[in-house]
């Protein structure tokens, strides 16, 4: 009888600088995880169309859809997939609104893959 090996858990990583999601990406996939990424809102829910991730992980600050935008848009879709947000400059009201969506965490940046 073959192992089947349990499918990967599969994360949306939304940014707009392809520097930090390239990283981001690659630290993810070596803790054995499948990544997809977009560089823009409207592109992280084209993706979302595609395929459902286990979580959606995007940055606040973003050019045309911002981070709480997009997750608006998501929980209004799927109000169970469970999202996190990441930022280096959010303040506490960013936070409070993120935390009204139904956001399950926050990560501050810089951080590191220990984070």
């Amino acid at each position: 009888m073959n192992a089947q090996s349990t499918p990967a858990h599969r994360i949306l990583l939304v940014d707009d600088d392809p520097d930090h999601l390239a990283l981001c990406k690659r630290w993810l996939e070596l803790d054995g995880y499948a990544v997809d990424t977009a560089g823009s809102g409207p592109e992280g829910l084209a993706c979302l169309a595609r395929t459902r991730p286990d979580l959606v992980v995007t940055d606040l600050i973003m050019g045309d859809m911002n981070g709480l935008k997009l997750l608006s848009e998501i929980h209004r879709q799927d109000p169970v997939l469970p999202t996190m947000i990441m930022s280096g400059k959010a303040g506490l009201p960013d936070a409070l609104q993120a935390a009204h969506l139904g956001v399950s965490g926050f990560l501050e940046k810089p951080f590191s893959k220990q984070s």
